[in-house]
């Protein structure tokens, strides 16, 4: 990290680490597995359980142990039960055979299936049916009461992170990041034996560090730069910027002009915490294809590589920019007038290398 940081021309050494996190530390959002993997089984086949998906049960395997035994703690403790077999049909359905039955459609779901069970006598609407797993009262109080604790948590641990970004301690910025990410039950984006962030990721925080400039002209004192560059850094690292760290880092954020130009490409009405998200998205998705841009320019130096990449393609990426500007290719020859990306706040294209059919 040092080493790119040095080739890109920031010379400032990263401060020593500010702190000594010790295992548990209250400064990182700390998982309850079990919960995770009750909150997971909701609505789940009792005999399937993750279905043909095998990542999550050998994932909670590894963090949890015998799953068959956990899920038999957590119908004990009265946060998880099975529910009728009736209950996996529709409230249509369910209503129907009720009707056909002569008897009373009214009700919730859990009432309509309770009294096909007890008083429809031909189980024929049984057929390739099976109970789940639902979430009692109690499991959800739990559920909720974690979750809370838990945003809580990863709001302060996002503060943090922002202020590391901002005072360019980048090591333990990096070191925090992964540490979380290593936590997290999800590990397939992770890869699980990365440690360090992707050079594309590293060039978009230098971007950040060097105060390279915004895409729109935002009309905001320095400080509050600063701290629109710490956003769209935990963007690009992948870190979602929940409602209550966005409302509280960038709550005196000026928002006014950027709704005009955001409402020109949506027909949505933004809310504040809305806004903010496509203002960081909108900024993030300019400094990727930067990034992009400048990679393709490298890969045409190279002679052998530079047969195939002959200039650069606009990719349609679900905006509407494709019915508008038709397909966008543009030779070496034509560099200059390639188009600065994102056009709106809404769009997503991307560059590609544009190559010889």
């Amino acid at each position: 990290m040092k080493a790119l940081f040095k080739f890109l021309g920031l010379n400032k050494e990263p401060p020593e680490t500010e702190t000594q996190h010790k295992e548990g530390s209250s400064k990182f959002p700390k998982f309850d597995y079990k919960l995770e993997f009750l909150k997971a089984l909701d609505k789940r086949s009792t005999s399937k359980l993750f279905g043909l998906n095998n990542y999550w049960e050998a994932r909670y395997r590894d963090l949890l142990g015998d799953l068959s035994g956990i899920i038999k703690k957590l119908k004990s403790d009265n946060l998880l039960e099975v529910s009728l077999v009736e209950e996996a049909l529709t409230i249509p359905e369910l209503k129907k055979i009720l009707a056909d039955n002569n008897l009373s459609t009214s009700g919730s779901k859990v009432v309509l299936a309770t009294r096909v069970f007890e008083s429809v006598k031909n189980k024929n609407y049984l057929i390739n049916r099976e109970s789940f797993y639902k979430i009692t009262q109690k499991g959800k109080e739990q559920i909720k009461s974690y979750r809370d604790q838990f945003d809580n948590e990863y709001c302060n641990f996002l503060h943090l992170q922002a202020s590391l970004f901002a005072k360019c301690n980048i090591k333990e910025f990096e070191s925090n990041h992964f540490r979380v990410k290593d936590a997290f039950p999800d590990q397939r984006s992770l890869g699980r034996t990365s440690n360090t962030f992707s050079g594309k990721t590293q060039k978009i925080l230098a971007y950040l560090i060097k105060g390279r400039r915004f895409l729109y002209k935002w009309d905001i004192e320095e400080g509050m730069q600063a701290k629109l560059r710490s956003a769209i850094a935990l963007r690009s690292v992948n870190f979602n910027n929940n409602e209550a760290f966005l409302n509280e880092s960038l709550k005196d954020l000026t928002l006014s002009g950027f709704r005009i130009f955001a409402e020109k490409s949506t027909t949505k009405l933004l809310t504040n915490t809305e806004l903010l998200q496509y203002a960081i998205e909108f900024e993030h998705n300019y400094l990727w294809n930067l990034y992009t841009l400048e990679e393709l320019k490298e890969i045409s130096k190279s002679e052998s590589r530079s047969k195939m990449c002959i200039g650069v393609q606009i990719l349609n990426d679900g905006c509407e920019c494709q019915n508008q500007f038709g397909v966008e290719k543009f030779l070496w020859k034509d560099f200059k007038s390639v188009p600065v990306l994102p056009r709106t706040a809404s769009c997503r294209c991307l560059y590609n290398a544009f190559r010889e059919e």
